[in-house]
């Protein structure tokens, strides 16, 4: 799937338009998605209405053992009551619990939140009951105000929350991009990244990095990359990755 800039934009305004008619400025929200264009769209809808997203690793639905206690330590942290997920993703995790429900073993249950499928509705029909389009009055960001919470990985002990602010953020996005990108000669910035949507350097470098330097991102799974390493070595040759 691709984007024009414009395309990104608008679906990204109408989305946000669609959350606050659940949310509200200010609210947490996780997102938990499988890799898929659907986690950064969600990403960039909730920076664009003022909500702040939590990014976090999908526990796999039919397996909840360390991943399920890690997403509720994370829920509890954030004090989020809601998260927002994909088609695919909310139909693995009821197929799961009814696994689950079934399953003699104990596991870990999912918390109470509200679900909302961000992808439900085609991206170019994301409009209200009479056909009119949800586009956001432009506004401006306060720069101290909070971007999205930044969660550790939890491997080596419970996972910790990072307050990312909207100048952290461009601080941050400046710095990598005169480090790795700098010289105008090479043209446009193009990256190739395999790193997970909810992981720092795969976010922030490699997503907004691209969308920052006005470049081109070119995405495969991470599971592609572990069951195909060399297939990243052939699509930065493909792409002509800088």
């Amino acid at each position: 799937m691709s984007f024009t800039y414009k395309e990104w934009s608008d679906t990204i305004d109408r989305m946000a338009g669609k959350l606050l008619k659940d949310l509200k400025k200010g609210d947490r929200a996780l997102l938990v998605y499988p890799p898929s264009i659907d986690f950064m769209l969600a990403f960039f809808a909730c920076l664009r209405a003022g909500i702040i997203a939590v990014p976090v690793y999908p526990p796999n639905p039919t397996k909840l053992g360390k991943d399920i206690a890690q997403f509720v330590s994370i829920q509890g942290t954030s004090g989020a009551q809601v998260a927002l997920t994909s088609t695919s993703y909310n139909w693995a995790k009821k197929a799961g619990g009814l696994r689950n429900m079934f399953s003699k073993s104990k596991t870990m249950r999912w918390p109470e939140l509200k679900w909302i499928v961000t992808n439900k509705t085609p991206y170019e029909k994301l409009e209200d009951k009479n056909n009119t389009r949800l586009l956001l009055p432009a506004h401006q960001i306060d720069p101290s105000s909070v971007a999205f919470l930044q969660f550790t990985s939890g491997s080596t002990s419970a996972p910790k929350g990072v307050v990312v602010r909207h100048k952290n953020l461009a601080h941050n996005l400046t710095l990598i991009s005169d480090a790795l990108v700098g010289d105008d000669a090479l043209g446009t910035p193009v990256v190739v990244s395999w790193l997970p949507q909810y992981h720092d350097m795969g976010l922030i470098g490699s997503w907004m990095g691209a969308m920052y330097t006005g470049g081109c991102g070119y995405y495969l799974s991470p599971i592609s990359f572990m069951q195909d390493p060399v297939l990243w070595l052939k699509l930065m040759s493909r792409y002509k990755c800088t």
